[in-house]
């Protein structure tokens, strides 16, 4: 199952700043939650931007802004790039200067530098996902 968060990066109409669910799961005890913060692109613009991304999993709670600054519980990752963040139910890395990758068992976070965010799950998952995103591609 792939969903997708994008509008292009770019909401229109959105309050100021907020959180929003992409995932939601209950998988046996690992559940995991992905959220996203939208903000103004430009002050005074109606137009509103992906900020960044908060994935919780398991004991880990992971943060990824804008401008790819990564934070694990709390610990800020100094270059994510070469030392990733690695763990026996947890990576986190940036696999480019495009993309940074959250991957835990049975789930793939791909948060670009454009604002988009794809996220892969096993089939495990199925019937065990809310969202409130509506593009989702079942097949993939």
């Amino acid at each position: 199952m792939l969903l997708c968060a994008s509008c292009s990066g770019m909401l229109l109409g959105c309050p100021q700043t907020y959180h929003r669910s992409l995932v939601s799961t209950r998988r046996h005890k690992d559940d995991i939650t992905i959220l996203y913060s939208v903000t103004k692109c430009q002050p005074g613009s109606d137009v509103s931007c992906i900020s960044g991304i908060q994935v919780q999993y398991s004991t880990f709670d992971v943060h990824i802004n804008s401008d790819f600054q990564f934070s694990v519980n709390g610990r800020i990752l100094e270059e994510p790039w070469r030392r990733p963040f690695r763990s026996e139910k947890l990576y986190v890395s940036q696999e480019s200067f495009l993309f940074a990758v959250v991957q835990a068992p049975g789930v793939r976070v791909l948060y670009d530098y454009h604002g988009r965010i794809y996220v892969r799950l096993d089939p495990s998952f199925h019937g065990k996902v809310r969202s409130s995103v509506h593009y989702l591609a079942s097949d993939l």
